[in-house]
């Protein structure tokens, strides 16, 4: 299929292949094909409202020997367009125009709205998408910004971390990644660009490199423009720069402790057998008896009222930090001082998690961070320490007298 409109300010032509529009005048580009679409609906959908005069003899007085507007629509193999010609505003019936098509002589009224319908330029009709990504379809990626360079590849349906080392990534920061560079759209487009160093992309402060299963495609991201609103993008390869929104660049600011995964523990309830909580020098042992029953067996044995205790159960269920703050060292020394330092080597709580088909999990809490609203943790048998709010105290600091039905 093709469509061109003809106005006095100028042409513009569209050419659909497959499911998809591109322009052809007064530019070449991949068009919005939403857009074109929907345009082409109102073209399609056109009634009459009232025939004016059946065999016009002067086409002039209706301005439609030099129509202000022409549609020409080529069906897919047709070999002579549908023509649409659209004339002056009628001074007798309000808010209409005089139109014709090739195939219909007689000369009808339409909506003066059709005039703002197919007044379209180039820039409301291309593709605003700055790189083409879907994804759903990105195999690879990787970031680079003012913290480093990151990879990220997806194996069967997780996403991991290959560069700088190799991590499991953070599924939803991964796909908030991807949402932003697939949904971002150009505000402005500069065709015929000064070189690159005037909007900074010699040297682009955050690159997006992704291979997709349709091929490869690469995001730079320059310097602001002069008010702040915008910074400067273009795709590689491409020579269009363009503006895009500045929230892009809050959108590409992560580190590696914002793109790894922090689920630190992992089960469902039903799996749990058993849950001992060891704070300051007492235990409390929660033993899973039946489907949502439980029991206390130390320090005394009473039974639990589920619904005390799900709070607990659902926060170690899903027990995720908040951020990653420390590796422990390979060296003993060094690690025994850091574990000191954040209050693990003698935890406020211990955590101990009996869980089927999985072996003994425990969780250590310790210190309060510096600020007081988190609390240091990490999982015994693992080098990483991370926070969590003191909510997490709440949950994990109860007593019989609060779990007991």
């Amino acid at each position: 299929a093709k469509l061109t409109i003809s106005t006095k300010s100028g042409n513009l032509a569209l050419e659909k292949a497959g499911a998809d529009w591109s322009l052809g005048a007064p530019l070449k580009s991949p068009a919005e094909t939403t857009e074109v679409d929907t345009l082409l609906g109102k073209v399609a959908e056109l009634k009459a409202d009232k025939f004016v005069d059946d065999k016009p003899s002067d086409l002039h007085m209706y301005s439609l020997d030099k129509a202000w507007i022409q549609v020409d629509l080529w069906k897919t193999g047709g070999k002579r367009p549908i023509t649409l010609f659209i004339g002056k505003r009628s001074s007798t019936d309000t808010g209409k125009v005089f139109a014709m098509t090739s195939t219909d002589k007689p000369v009808f009224l339409l909506p003066d709205t059709m005039l703002t319908d197919l007044k379209k330029s180039a820039q409301d009709l291309r593709r605003k998408n700055v790189v083409d990504v879907n994804k759903d379809d990105v195999k690879t990626f990787t970031l680079t910004n003012q913290f480093g360079s990151f990879g990220v590849e997806k194996v069967g349906n997780d996403w991991k971390l290959f560069k700088p080392n190799a991590a499991k990534a953070d599924g939803s920061t991964v796909d908030s990644l991807l949402y932003a560079v697939q949904d971002l759209k150009a505000d402005e487009f500069i065709d015929s660009p000064q070189p690159l160093s005037a909007y900074g992309l010699d040297k682009p402060q955050m690159e997006f490199a992704v291979t997709a299963k349709s091929g490869s495609a690469k995001l730079l991201i320059g310097k602001a423009t002069s008010d702040k609103t915008a910074v400067f993008a273009k795709a590689d390869p491409g020579t269009t720069v363009c503006k895009v929104p500045s929230s892009i660049l809050d959108s590409l600011k992560k580190n590696l402790n914002d793109l790894r995964d922090k689920t630190v523990v992992k089960f469902d309830r039903k799996d749990l057998d058993q849950l001992s909580i060891l704070r300051e020098g007492k235990t409390l042992t929660i033993a899973h008896t039946g489907k949502d029953k439980w029991e206390i067996t130390q320090p005394e044995k009473a039974e639990v009222d589920s619904s005390k205790l799900s709070s607990t159960l659902y926060t170690l269920e899903t027990l995720s930090a908040d951020s990653i703050v420390a590796e422990l060292p390979s060296d003993q020394q060094q690690a025994a001082a850091k574990l000191a330092y954040y209050g693990l080597d003698k935890p406020r709580v211990q955590v101990d998690l009996t869980i089927k088909k999985q072996k003994p999990v425990t969780v250590l809490v310790g210190k309060r961070t510096q600020s007081g609203d988190k609390v240091f943790f990490m999982r015994k048998g693992d080098n990483t320490v991370y926070t969590k709010s003191e909510y997490l105290l709440i949950d994990l600091e109860k007593e019989v007298k609060d779990l007991k039905k």
